[in-house]
C-alpha cells in the first residue's frame, strides 16, 4: 500500500499542512505502508526522510503521471491537504480515474474561515469545491469542531475524525531561573491572533518586566511589518522574535517556556498546540484552536482573540509553586502522549486506509 499525500505548497507558511500530512510516514512504514509528497516544483526533492515529487502541477502534467504508470490504482490510496488549490483538482481526477481519495480540508472550511474573502470563496466552493469534494471516498476531520462543521455542509458524505499527533516526549523541566516566559509559535499571520496578543502584551502588567518574556516565533505571512512597527513605537524589551525554529532550538525555547499562547481566530487543528503540551507548555488558547477537549480535561486556559481578555488573563496570571508546576507539566505531557501520540494516530490511519483499499478494489 502507498499513501500518495498531495499539497499546494511546502513553503515554511504552510508548515502545519503538510508536517501533518507526511508525520505518520515512518510508523506506517512498520505496517509495509510507503509514503510520498507531491507539492509543486522548485520546492525541493526529500521531504523529512520521505520521497517528494516535485512536479508541474497541472492535470495535464498528472495525465501524463498515470500514462506512464507513476500510479497504481490497486495500492495507491490519494489524501488531498487544504482547498482551493490543484490538490482538489488532481483528488478529484483521480477519483474519475479509479482512485481511492480522501479529501482533507485542514481547518480551510471552517466558518471564519470561509468569511475571509467570502464572495469569492463562496462563488468558487458552490460551482467547484464541493462539487469537487462530493466525488471523495471521505473527508477526514482532524477537530471535533471541524467534524461537526463538515456534517452540516456534507450530511451525506463519510466523515472521519482523525486528529493530528505528535512524537511521544517527556516534559521538560520548568525553567529554574525564576522567569515566567510565553511562547508564540505560528506563522505571522492575521488569522492567527499575533497582533491582539502583542497589544494585550503591551497594555498588561507584564509588558517590560525583566521576569516575563514573550517570545513570537515563525515565518511571516503578512504580520512581520504590522508587529515592527508596533514593537518600535512601544520601545518593548521583553518581546523577542526569534524567526523560525528548528528542532534543536524548538526544544531549547520549549525549556525556556511555561505557557504556549495561540489567540487564533479559527484553526483545523494546530499540531503546535499538542506539540508544546507534549513537552509540558500550558496551552492558552481560544475556541478558534478547535481543541475543545483540552479545556473539558482542564489541561487548557480559555482566552478570546479580543485585546481585553487576553489583557485579563495576563494581569491576573497565577504563579504555582515548583511543585505544582512539575504536577501540571506531568498531567499535561501525559495526556498528550495517551491520546495524540503518532502511534495511535498511525494506527487510526490504517484502519482507514486498509478499509478504503479493500472497498475500493
Amino acid at each position: 500500500m502507498r499513501i500518495v499525500h498531495i499539497v499546494d505548497n511546502i513553503l515554511p507558511v504552510n508548515i502545519g499542512i503538510w508536517k501533518a500530512a507526511i508525520n505518520t510516514s515512518a510508523y506506517l512504514q512498520e505496517q509495509m505502508v510507503s509514503s510520498i509528497l507531491i507539492h509543486p516544483n522548485g520546492q525541493g526533492g526529500e521531504v523529512d526522510g520521505i520521497i517528494g515529487k516535485p512536479t508541474d502541477t497541472s492535470l495535464k502534467q498528472l495525465q501524463t503521471l498515470i500514462d506512464e504508470g507513476f500510479f497504481d490504482k490497486k495500492n495507491d490510496i490519494i489524501v488531498t491537504h487544504g482547498c482551493w488549490q490543484f490538490p482538489t483538482k488532481w483528488g478529484k481526477y483521480l477519483k474519475k480515474q479509479g482512485f481511492a481519495w480522501i479529501y482533507t480540508p485542514h481547518g480551510m472550511l471552517e466558518p471564519w474561515s470561509m468569511q475571509q474573502k467570502r464572495f469569492k470563496k463562496q462563488v468558487y466552493f458552490s460551482i467547484v469545491e464541493k462539487n469537487a469534494i462530493n466525488k471523495a471516498d471521505v473527508i477526514r476531520a482532524v477537530g471535533k469542531p471541524e467534524m461537526d462543521n463538515l456534517n452540516r455542509l456534507f450530511p451525506h458524505k463519510k466523515i472521519i475524525l482523525i486528529p493530528n499527533g505528535v512524537k511521544l516526549a517527556k516534559a521538560i523541566q520548568f525553567p529554574q531561573s525564576g522567569e515566567t516566559n510565553f511562547l508564540f509559535m505560528a506563522r505571522l499571520h492575521h488569522k492567527k491572533g499575533l497582533m491582539p496578543l502583542l497589544n494585550a502584551w503591551l497594555a498588561s502588567s507584564l509588558h517590560n518586566k525583566p521576569e516575563y518574556n514573550l517570545y513570537i516565533a515563525g515565518p511571516d505571512d503578512g504580520e512581520m511589518s504590522n508587529m515592527e512597527t508596533l514593537l518600535q513605537s512601544a520601545a518593548s524589551t521583553n518581546i523577542h522574535y526569534i524567526g523560525i525554529l528548528n528542532e534543536q532550538t524548538k526544544q531549547a525555547y520549549f525549556s525556556k517556556c511555561r505557557y504556549y499562547i495561540l489567540p487564533s481566530f479559527s484553526e483545523g487543528f494546530p499540531t503546535s498546540v499538542v506539540e508544546t503540551m507534549a513537552a509540558g507548555l500550558v496551552p492558552v488558547i481560544t475556541d478558534g484552536c478547535n481543541f475543545p477537549e483540552a479545556f473539558e480535561n482542564g489541561y487548557a486556559i480559555k482566552i478570546t482573540t479580543d485585546v481585553n481578555s487576553i489583557t485579563n488573563f495576563l494581569n491576573q496570571l497565577k504563579q504555582l509553586s515548583a511543585n505544582e508546576w512539575e504536577e501540571k507539566r506531568k498531567n499535561i505531557s501525559e495526556w498528550v502522549n495517551k491520546h495524540y501520540s503518532l502511534n495511535t494516530i498511525a494506527s487510526m490511519q490504517y484502519a482507514l486506509y486498509k478499509d478504503l483499499l479493500i472497498t475500493n478494489n
